[in-house]
């Protein structure tokens, strides 16, 4: 399905309460780690922050396998965003994770879903530093 400006919606439904969420996070955080196994190989944690793409059309940020990956507060970070602004935010160096949550109530466009993301993302640096 696409909306009015032309981007693709491939939803799958998935819902995530916030401790779930984190508990994601903290697991890319421990390197595929959880309860002392590793669930994740971490090859595949490593790999995934790493650049894939660097043409994403968003500025100062890149594109891995399911993860977007920027700077805050001059830090390596990963995001993973959902459906109308939820998000995973992991900030390995400083052993942070930050979960947002937003009311899904449709589709929203590509413009105003970035501009969400950039408020989160600015959030999410200023508590980093």
């Amino acid at each position: 399905m696409k909306n009015s400006d032309g981007d693709v919606f491939t939803g799958s439904e998935m819902r995530l309460h916030p401790k779930d969420m984190l508990r994601f996070g903290e697991v890319y955080l421990n390197d595929g780690r959880f309860n002392g196994k590793q669930i994740i190989p971490k090859s595949w944690i490593t790999q995934s922050r790493q650049p894939q793409r660097s043409d994403t059309g968003r500025a100062g940020i890149d594109y891995s396998y399911g993860w977007w990956l920027t700077k805050l507060a001059g830090y390596e970070a990963q995001f993973a965003e959902g459906y109308g602004g939820q998000a995973i935010v992991v900030v390995p160096e400083v052993e942070q994770v930050f979960v947002f949550t937003a009311p899904t109530g449709g589709l929203v466009s590509g413009k105003k879903h970035d501009a969400r993301m950039a408020r989160l993302l600015a959030l999410t640096q200023d508590l980093v530093k």
